[in-house]
């Protein structure tokens, strides 16, 4: 028996409709078809035109009188009695659905700032060690993909934290160490910044000072949305 299956928005005036077997010339009547509002965002569209598609016998396509409203919800009503080219009738069917809605302009007040800053997200600043102020006395922030490279630079040379013992990768402790120490330690510096899940990537290389010769890290992340930020921990002081 020919059975209703689905429909398919091709666009604010077409609907398509799909049975489950092919159907008789007597299924193309837009008698057949209505369509209503159900939430009153537009009016209710005449079925106008029942079309036969080329190649897919068991569709027909609905052209509407006016346009489907953008977010709105609707009902298609199928009426019992659709005849298929099996000599079959359809039982009466009827399935709700919703157009597509455009999407919402941000707000005025959302800059590409907050954007950043609700990405990389928002930390106290930090300098040496201590907490930096504001003119006013306040405690200052860095956000966007700096609060991102201030959090990396610390997590690679500070030890594990008591509450998160895989925390950091304790570049620190390898002061002074000899070289082929130091080249194993790249390896662990990079797993350590690519579990921040704001880093797609790193890369971390281990150089010598030209002043001292002593051990300098400097290295490249990549941020979610491709964004490059560089990062040079201090191996010695307070980060």
């Amino acid at each position: 028996m020919v059975a209703y299956r689905n429909l398919l928005i091709r666009s604010p005036r077409r609907i398509r409709v799909t049975f489950s077997s092919a159907l008789a010339s007597g299924a193309f009547s837009p008698s057949w078809f209505t369509v209503s509002s159900l939430d009153g965002a537009g009016a209710d569209p005449d079925v106008v035109v029942a079309l036969a598609i080329d190649g897919a016998p068991e569709q027909v396509e609905l052209a509407l009188s006016t346009d489907l409203a953008p977010g709105g919800r609707y009902e298609l009503a199928i009426a019992a009695g659709v005849p298929g080219a099996d000599a079959t009738t359809g039982l009466a069917a009827a399935e709700g659905f919703q157009t597509g809605a455009p999407p919402r302009a941000p707000a005025a007040s959302f800059t590409a700032s907050d954007l950043m800053n609700r990405l990389f997200l928002v930390d106290l600043l930090h300098e040496g060690g201590r907490f930096v102020e504001t003119p006013d006395g306040d405690l200052a922030t860095v956000g966007g993909p700096p609060n991102v490279k201030a959090a990396i630079e610390r997590r690679v040379v500070s030890g594990p934290l008591p509450h998160r013992p895989d925390y950091g990768g304790n570049a620190r402790k390898f002061v002074d160490a000899p070289a082929p120490i130091l080249t194993m330690l790249r390896g662990q510096l990079e797993r350590q910044a690519r579990r921040d899940r704001r880093v797609v990537a790193a890369s971390i290389e281990i150089t010598e000072d030209r002043n001292d010769g002593d051990a300098q890290l400097l290295g490249t992340l990549k941020l979610i949305g491709d964004i490059p930020v560089r990062v040079s921990p201090n191996l010695r002081g307070g980060s």
